[in-house]
């Protein structure tokens, strides 16, 4: 009989410390669960973007598209207010325009013409590079927008004494957008157009020193649209003649249908103004 009782007092022991066991691994369980589901999701991995970022990564000079060159001088003046620049205003406006291209890191020199693809594009610019005797080490681009391709070149020039590198950007028009060459532009969206040609005329001028850009405007008239662009042309005088800055415009008239430039009038709108 006493071993019976001890046998189950033996065994009802066991069993309470094995259901004690079993709770204590249930209420352990129970919190590393919880904690799981406390746990941020983890965030899903956008393919689109990832693409986004590395084409960004190769973009060396970016002139945004589609955000016209409104003005150049960091101010907006209507026609009229320019037409009515005193000799003051003038200079004024040219100084800012000259502090604009010593502080600015714009690395495109050139216009290079238009092409309908990539390949076309750096083959038609290391055409131009070595037809003036440079020899072109690489050519790619290195920006690609909906209108234009930016493309890098990695040129040299060898002459009896020396090997001169230069690395410079050039842009190259999109032929649906601008056939340089045919001067026709497509006329779907007059404000593309007025972004094209600002490009354009604002690479063509940068390095000049002797034409400062105000501002551009355009305006679609039935069968005839036009492009103006006001600028400063400087004429520098002899020995003991002083410079003088004029007030100028080109005008450019486009067939509205066909996209074609017919004609560019350049007109001096003041008097010189010294400087």
């Amino acid at each position: 009989m006493k071993k019976n009782k001890t046998f189950k007092k033996v065994n009802l022991i066991f069993i309470l410390i094995f259901a004690i066991a079993i709770i204590l691994v249930l209420i352990e369980l129970n919190v590393v669960i919880k904690k799981k589901n406390e746990l941020p999701a983890k965030k899903s991995v956008n393919t689109k973007e990832l693409i986004n970022n590395s084409k960004d990564e190769k973009k060396i000079e970016k002139i945004n598209e589609g955000s016209s060159f409104e003005t150049f001088v960091d101010n907006v003046y209507t026609e009229e207010e320019i037409r009515d620049f005193s000799s003051e205003e003038m200079r004024r406006v040219r100084q800012i325009q000259i502090d604009k291209k010593n502080t600015s890191d714009l690395k495109i020199k050139k216009v290079c013409g238009s092409a309908s693809s990539e390949n076309e594009a750096t083959r038609k610019v290391t055409n131009l590079f070595e037809k003036s005797e440079q020899s072109v080490r690489s050519s790619k681009v290195v920006l690609e927008t909906e209108s234009y391709y930016i493309i890098n070149v990695e040129s040299e020039f060898i002459s009896e004494n020396n090997t001169i590198r230069n690395s410079e950007q050039v842009v190259v028009f999109k032929d649906f957008y601008y056939d340089v060459d045919k001067k026709v532009l497509n006329m779907d969206d007059i404000n593309k157009v007025k972004d094209i040609l600002d490009l354009k005329y604002y690479v063509e001028t940068y390095s000049n020193t002797g034409k400062n850009i105000i501002q551009s405007f355009i305006t679609k008239n039935g069968e005839t649209s036009e492009y103006t662009i006001y600028y400063f042309d400087v004429e520098y005088g002899t020995e003991g003649d002083s410079n003088k800055i004029y007030l100028t415009s080109d005008t450019l008239y486009i067939n509205s249908e066909t996209g074609l430039i017919e004609s560019i009038q350049t007109n001096k709108i003041s008097n010189g103004v010294s400087f």
